[in-house]
């Protein structure tokens, strides 16, 4: 199974508090979706396209089974650590497992090869597709398109103008119509003073983001199949056409003359 580097940057939004169990790591789904939470914030990326993939091998990638497995952070920064430099190379590849209880991630360059093991989280990662689509289905269906780096800027400067010493550090979000600029709203609680800001949103030009068939799986509960009721062999042959007994004929006596 191969990991992009996105794959494994997911791990940044995983808890940093080690007693959280499967939250104090990166979860991998079997088909190499990548999921980590804090219990505040979750995030996923897709499974990484392995005809994008230009990699020399490195020996017998691994496969999962339905559940998944959850690895911990430790392991996922030292692989991120390991990666080149070079974008086309920053994959890290789930070898097969030189102990069969231990999880190895592999990284190359042209020059050599890295492996890091250790053992997976023991606790069950939370059911993250349920989670999804529980707050997809529940959300407002009000849409807007923001540049990502001008939100971060913004945001790293309200974090100057009103830091927030209780560690809650709310932003208070008013939206409008898509083509409307945002607001957002916070409160130095030191100074007692408040800041306005105003985003204006991306000219996406009518257009939006079409769901692909990965988040199509990940948002939307799958369609149940009309259930086809099946009749035990009993019930098939009691409605069967039971045979008509066969007529008796009379035969009339006739005496002799």
């Amino acid at each position: 199974m191969y990991l992009s580097k996105p794959n494994l940057t997911v791990v940044g939004v995983a808890s940093t508090d080690a007693k959280r169990g499967a939250l104090f790591g990166l979860h991998i789904a079997e088909d190499g979706t990548t999921v980590a939470s804090n219990g505040k914030v979750m995030l996923a990326v897709s499974p990484t396209d392995p005809s994008r993939v230009q990699m020399p091998d490195v020996g017998k990638r691994e496969s999962l089974n339905s559940e998944g497995i959850t690895v911990p952070v430790e392991l996922v920064e030292q692989t991120l650590r390991n990666m080149p430099k070079r974008p086309e190379m920053q994959y890290a590849i789930m070898t097969e497992r030189v102990q069969d209880d231990k999880v190895e991630l592999t990284t190359v360059d042209m020059t050599k090869e890295q492996r890091v093991a250790s053992y997976p989280k023991r606790e069950r990662f939370p059911e993250w597709k349920s989670i999804f689509r529980k707050a997809w289905k529940r959300a407002d269906r009000t849409r807007v398109c923001l540049n990502r780096k001008t939100l971060l800027d913004l945001l790293k400067v309200l974090e100057q103008a009103c830091p927030d010493p209780t560690g809650d550090n709310a932003i208070f979000v008013e939206l409008g119509r898509q083509e409307d600029q945002v607001i957002l709203r916070s409160i130095n609680y030191a100074t007692g003073q408040r800041a306005i800001a105003m985003l204006v949103p991306m000219d996406t030009h009518g257009q939006w983001s079409q769901l692909t068939d990965w988040e199509k799986g990940v948002l939307k509960a799958p369609s149940r199949e009309p259930m086809v009721r099946r009749e035990s062999p009993d019930q098939v042959s009691s409605r069967k056409v039971k045979a008509k007994p066969k007529r008796k004929i009379k035969r009339k006596a006739f005496k002799r003359k």
